[in-house]
């Protein structure tokens, strides 16, 4: 009932101001900033249709592309030049740390044949060099990459080299960074550079467009994880440990109803719709950890934490010359080991302090998107598919049901029911993965209409979990049954009034029948009596009919 309320008074309000002399203010507009990996054109294509799709779908408000290179995502984010970023990682987490940005969806992708929110690192070179066929045949090669901030094609193939000893600044006789993933295809194909990294699925991507000749290129490394069945399922060649896909995050500037009316209209897009099809993905999902990203950030002291964890002598000897002096004064054979158990003291009180951040960080990513969900004023539920345990529900939800049935089983709490429901969508929705599937139901416990769409999602636990938003459409169930009920009444007062009228007309059909026999025996009993000899007087009825 509220989706249509909403058509209805969006309508009323058009109507309004078409006939109106003064006009209203127009939606606010709200710049999606996109990294344009593979150029500002490719990015227009792709992702404008989502920002129409937002645009039709949240009311008041309408948004737009804005393409950023490498270089112009963080000025734009600093200068509030966007309203929304959808990047890598490593932006995303730069962005959370030194201007308050906030995750609030996850790119889910397409991979070949199935949907998948992860992505990676490639390096490649041409099929018929023999002479490169591991990582350590890079060294003295020429190397390309787009640029030092792609995440997936710089910064996780640096930790996957320096993990096995190779330094891309050193080890390369020239490496040369050019500005896109679809630059570093072109410079390895014509020969200006031996080797190159790109995104895991750029040459896929290439391929499909006609850019490229399948076949042209193959993968150096391939990367072998410690969760086999993660990386069996991912079908791109990868030399790297794979990321959660791109975060859309809301910068500290948007407002917060904008961002949840957003996200409400990202999670219901699935794999058919014309901004997915578009955009070449798959849908959206709830945010992704990224604490592997701020680790892998750490590993290789880059922005934000190129400092991180970095003890030197000379600080310590800064900080605690006064304590130093002293030692070697009274105990000098002993300074050493005062230094020892100083540093030790130290990182170990780093080591605490990252492990302490690093659970506090997982806590308020929940945080955020339970609250997320806790603001909408709708049914949301997450249970368990296979166990029926109820994982979450909205406080709209508690407040409908008089309490939280936090662990409790769904088909009990939510239809008193002692088995599984018979019209259970658990089956449907497990077997299409990452797709929505929309229903409608009569809860008799709620005693409400709903209008239902259930989808997998994945918890940040890593569980795949059923989410459910139901849309109370009760009132509009009324109003189409109570117009269905004047039609009938409408439709048995015209037969009643047609009945009586076909006894009338059949009424007077008798009576003009009745008329016609009388009269013919009317001139029969007037000849009779002529035959007699007798004269009808002058006022004789019968005389007055054959007069007529």
């Amino acid at each position: 009932m509220m989706v249509l309320s909403k058509i209805l008074l969006s309508i009323l309000i058009c109507l309004f101001l078409a006939g109106t002399a003064h006009g209203a203010e127009e939606d606010r507009l709200y710049r999606i900033g996109v990294l344009a990996k593979r150029g500002k054109e490719q990015c227009l294509e792709k992702w404008s249709p989502t920002a129409q799709y937002l645009t039709d779908t949240v009311e008041g408000a309408s948004f737009t592309i804005t393409p950023l290179d490498f270089q112009s995502v963080l000025p734009a984010v600093e200068t509030e030049a966007i309203d929304f970023l959808l990047a890598n990682p490593a932006y995303y987490v730069r962005a959370e740390i030194e201007y308050g940005a906030e995750s609030i969806a996850t790119l889910e992708n397409i991979c070949l044949d199935h949907t998948c929110a992860i992505f990676g690192g490639n390096i490649f070179t041409l099929s018929n060099r023999d002479d490169i066929n591991s990582l350590d045949d890079l060294r003295g090669k020429r190397v390309a990459a787009p640029s030092e901030n792609s995440f997936g094609a710089w910064i996780l193939v640096c930790q996957e080299l320096m993990r096995r000893g190779i330094d891309p600044y050193s080890d390369f006789s020239a490496l040369t960074f050019v500005g896109s993933h679809d630059s570093v295809v072109y410079a390895v194909k014509d020969g200006i550079v031996d080797a190159g990294m790109v995104r895991t699925n750029t040459i896929s991507s290439m391929e499909v467009e006609g850019k490229i000749t399948p076949g042209d290129f193959r993968n150096i490394h391939q990367y072998k994880g410690i969760d086999q069945k993660i990386y069996a399922n991912f079908t791109f060649a990868h030399s790297t440990r794979l990321s959660p896909e791109w975060p859309l995050a809301r910068l500290k500037q948007t407002p917060r109803e904008v961002a949840e009316k957003a996200v409400v209209a990202l999670l219901l897009i699935n794999p058919d719709s014309p901004a997915a099809v578009a955009g070449l993905y798959a849908g959206w999902t709830v945010p992704a950890n990224y604490q592997m990203m701020r680790d892998c950030l750490q590993d290789l002291r880059v922005d934000p934490y190129q400092d991180y964890d970095r003890i030197t002598l000379w600080n310590v000897i800064l900080k605690y010359w006064y304590w130093i002096a002293l030692i070697m004064l009274l105990l000098a054979f002993l300074a050493g080991i005062a230094i020892y158990l100083r540093r030790g003291k130290s990182i170990l009180q780093t080591e605490i302090s990252t492990r302490n951040k690093t659970a506090a960080d997982l806590q308020f990513e929940r945080t955020q998107f339970l609250s997320l969900f806790d603001s909408i004023e709708e049914i949301i539920y997450v249970s368990d598919p296979r166990t029926y345990e109820i994982i979450f529900t909205n406080k709209y939800f508690q407040k409908l049901l008089g309490k939280n049935s936090l662990g409790e089983i769904c088909y009990r709490e939510f239809q008193n029911l002692d088995r599984p429901c018979e019209f259970c969508t658990n089956d449907i929705i497990l077997k299409n993965i990452g797709e929505p599937y929309r229903w409608e139901y009569y809860n008799p416990v709620l005693k409400k209409h709903l209008l239902i769409t259930d989808r997998i999602i994945r918890w940040p636990d890593g569980r795949d979990l059923r989410f459910e938003l139901a849309i109370d459409i009760t009132e509009q169930k009324r109003a189409e049954e109570k117009l269905k009920e004047d039609g009938e009444q409408q439709e048995e007062l015209i037969k009643k009034k047609t009945s009586e009228l076909r006894k009338t007309v059949d009424l007077m059909a008798g009576r003009e029948m009745r008329m016609m026999g009388l009269k013919k025996a009317i001139r029969l009993l007037r000849a009779q009596i002529e035959e007699m000899g007798m004269v009808p007087v002058a006022d004789d009825p019968i005389k007055g009919e054959s007069n007529r």
